[in-house]
């Protein structure tokens, strides 16, 4: 499974990168999302999965959702902030997930099922 993850906190990064190694996920790291949009669209071999910090500089992970709705691989959102309003508004314009910091082991041990959701929900149709 090859997943994007974006976030401006490079200890989170490694964090991730280091725990989905352990799983053999293969891990892409950004800190722009102008740079993962780009990633995405330019990638010939396909990335399964966004994991993404919403408060980002120039551009936010709303935006980035709204922007990007037609890209067909399931974003999880990522954050402090466990306001009800930014989880709300983070599924709303097409987050499959929000999480809150910090993350733990078994949450990234288990991504693969939000790909695995999305591979059914397609079948399905």
């Amino acid at each position: 499974m090859r997943i994007l993850v974006v976030d401006t906190d490079s200890n989170v990064l490694e964090c991730i990168k280091k725990i989905s190694d352990e799983y053999c996920y293969e891990v892409i790291t950004c800190t722009e999302l102008l740079r993962a949009t780009e990633i995405l669209h330019e990638r010939k071999v396909g990335i399964d999965l966004v994991l993404m910090e919403v408060h980002m500089p120039k551009m936010d992970g709303y935006e980035f959702l709204f922007a990007n709705q037609e890209i067909d691989v399931p974003v999880i959102m990522m954050s402090w902030d466990d306001n009800k309003k930014s989880v709300m508004k983070s599924i709303k314009l097409g987050g499959c997930d929000y999480w809150i910091k910090p993350l733990h082991e078994d949450q990234l041990k288990n991504m693969w099922t939000h790909v695995v959701r999305k591979s059914m929900n397609e079948n399905r149709m």
